[in-house]
């Protein structure tokens, strides 16, 4: 057909609707490829009921051809014409009504039909074929028009092998030589809504097309989403599309896809997602950029707690993520309660459980630091979401101090891991365990003492075991170590909350038979204590072998010295699962005092600080036993005034 035919129609379809209705309805190629194209134009005056009733006609069950020979006779292009008329529908359908229960009733049909199509003319077609194109843009624009409504999704996924051909259609969206009919990335739209809800079952269906190869579906939904980043024009629905895409893939928590997601670093690609998008809000000052706003800051929140959680934390935070809540932050006040909540939950719930991690610590404290420069401080000062960044900030430059301090205290000197010596030696008066790597004693005899009599031939065996079979423990040596400098500071923080809890639970047992408890996975942390005579090790928490063993043996220690060492448990968020430091505190725990037992709301702020500052000269003391004078040096060096202890 022609543009003179193609005018001529359109004119009598504006002049005579109804003769072109009836047209198109008996069959008429060129009605229907007027009607298909124009029945949306204000001058058609052609309600959608009327012309949805015309395109189901032609897409009916029994009119589908039983060979690909006839794939380009009339009932397939009238049918494929319909598919296009329908796509045009998306935004007036509603979301349930006589019309949708139309299209759910002609399924069966318009699927036969969709496979008939997918098979003559992408399935049978050469890639340089310009058809092949039109019928990958307009096929997938059909489907995601219905799919958009619940009623007609709920059948299509329960529909087999429907997941299957989205996931090509998904796959071929930008394959090929010829340009995209539509200039929308519709497959992955499509793709998106149909897996809105998907579970560990439908996202099985995508990975058996692709030979369970669940790097390919990530990398190849990492690399879409990336493009659409990279500009120099940016398509705010576009970008909302691939992460919302993202989102639907890495929905089951222990699905290959969502790990192979996670393997394609998707947590450093969002959160710098997430820093282009608070540009372009800021700049462009376009209200299109919300919703790719909340679907990056929604797909943080429902994984960062993925697998070990802290190591996609790390990345986010080295990403950007908290430049760009920053500066996104102004826009938090426009939004619905429910998407607030989960962006403020981000901050308050999310993210501090992590800060136990010296690497989280590290990260975000240098992140503030660069905030505090820049125009970022400002916005979130002022934005609906400054008192739990405030605290979310202050429990950042808190453990920065920790990491400094422990920093610091370490210095050029190691103890012996012998428990009966224990003396500080310079880095150059020890000599390391040739087998584990991991132990340093300060004479040969200590470290046969420990072999004999302590628990190293135990670890270091299972060290050796754990090296040569690539496997480590859950956190790193230098997270590990800032850990127990982290527990004792905490337990000495809130000593008088541990004695409350002790007088409250345990009135009649000693407080040095008593270990002390200390949750640091939930908000805010929970403080108390426990019998150690019936303190075992909890089941619900992961720990590694090698932690296991050496928490077995810190519970025995302490058990035959209770009035020597006090055990600190302390549980921290391990992503899918809990994870367990135990350390041991010595030097008479349970005898301290407060740092300032009572103080009025007006020195609050100076008693905290009171507070921190002889916390830290505790933990290093206990810890290292240090002389005076060395401790002395080392507090001034951290700023804290005062030498006396």
């Amino acid at each position: 057909m022609n543009d003179a035919q193609f005018k001529m129609i359109y004119m009598k379809m504006v002049q005579n609707p109804r003769s072109v209705l009836a047209a198109a309805r008996s069959g008429s190629p060129p009605d229907m490829m007027v009607l298909a194209n124009t029945w949306s134009d204000p001058a058609a005056n052609i309600p959608y009921p009327d012309a949805l009733d015309v395109f189901l006609v032609h897409l009916q069950e029994d009119r589908v051809p039983t060979t690909m020979t006839a794939k380009f006779s009339d009932p397939p292009n009238l049918a494929f014409t319909a598919m296009l008329g329908i796509s045009k529908m998306g935004e007036i359908l509603p979301e349930d009504g006589p019309q949708v229960q139309q299209l759910v009733q002609a399924w069966p049909g318009i699927y036969k039909w969709s496979v008939y199509i997918f098979s003559s003319r992408i399935e049978g077609l050469d890639k340089m074929e310009t058809r092949r194109r039109t019928t990958l843009d307009i096929l997938s624009a059909f489907w995601y028009c219905i799919c958009f409504r619940d009623v007609i999704r709920a059948r299509m996924i329960q529909t087999p092998a429907t997941i299957e051909m989205a996931t090509r259609l998904w796959l071929e969206e930008n394959d090929g030589p010829h340009q995209k009919r539509i200039d929308i990335p519709v497959g992955t739209c499509l793709f998106g809504c149909l897996l809105r809800e998907a579970g560990a079952e439908q996202l099985d269906r995508v990975l058996k097309v692709v030979g369970g190869k669940a790097t390919e579906v990530a990398k190849l939904a990492i690399t879409r989403l990336q493009r659409t980043l990279k500009g120099p024009e940016y398509h705010p629905n576009h970008i909302s599309m691939h992460i919302d895409l993202v989102n639907s893939l890495s929905r089951p928590r222990d699905h290959p896809l969502r790990h192979a997601l996670l393997s394609a670093n998707v947590i450093w690609v969002i959160a710098g997602a997430l820093v282009k998008i608070s540009v372009l809000l800021n700049t462009t000052r376009d209200p299109g950029y919300m919703d790719p706003m909340l679907g990056g800051f929604g797909y943080l929140r429902n994984c960062l707690e993925s697998t070990d959680g802290f190591t996609w934390v790390t990345q986010a935070i080295d990403a950007g993520f908290l430049q760009a809540y920053c500066d996104c932050s102004p826009r938090f006040a426009d939004l619905p309660r429910e998407e607030y909540q989960m962006i403020e939950e981000l901050m308050s719930r999310i993210l501090p459980p992590y800060l136990v991690y010296r690497s989280v610590v590290e990260a975000a404290d240098s992140a503030l630091k660069k905030i505090e420069r820049g125009a970022q401080k400002e916005r979130i000062e002022h934005s609906r979401v400054r008192v739990p960044w405030a605290k979310f900030a202050q429990l950042v430059h808190d453990r920065a101090r920790i990491v400094k301090a422990a920093e610091e205290a370490k210095g050029t000197q190691i103890t012996c891991d012998n428990m009966k010596c224990q003396k500080i030696r310079t880095k150059q008066e020890v000599r390391r365990c040739s087998a584990c790597l991991s132990t340093f004693y300060c004479s040969k005899e200590c470290q046969e003492t420990a072999w004999k009599e302590g628990d190293h031939k135990t670890m270091c065996k299972l060290k050796q075991r754990a090296r040569l079979e690539g496997r480590a423990d859950n956190v790193s040596k230098r997270d590990y170590q800032f850990l127990h400098y982290l527990a004792m500071f905490d337990s000495r923080m809130h000593i008088g909350e541990l004695r409350r809890a002790a007088a409250r639970d345990f009135p009649n047992t000693p407080l040095t038979e008593l270990v002390v408890l200390i949750d640091q996975s939930v908000v805010p942390p929970k403080y108390g204590v426990k019998e150690l005579k019936a303190y075992t090790l909890n089941d619900h928490v992961v720990i590694s072998e090698n932690e296991e063993a050496r928490n077995k043996a810190l519970i025995e220690k302490a058990q035959a010295h209770p009035d020597k060492y006090t055990i600190v448990d302390m549980t921290i968020a391990g992503g899918d699962a809990l994870n367990k430091v135990m350390t041991l505190a010595t030097g008479g725990f349970w005898s301290l005092e407060s740092a300032v037992p009572h103080a009025t709301p007006d020195t609050e702020k100076v008693r905290r600080q009171r507070n921190f500052e002889n916390t830290l000269r505790w933990v290093f003391q206990a810890v290292d036993e240090l002389d005076q004078s060395d401790l002395r040096r080392r507090m001034r060096r951290l700023g804290v005034k005062g030498g006396r202890f």
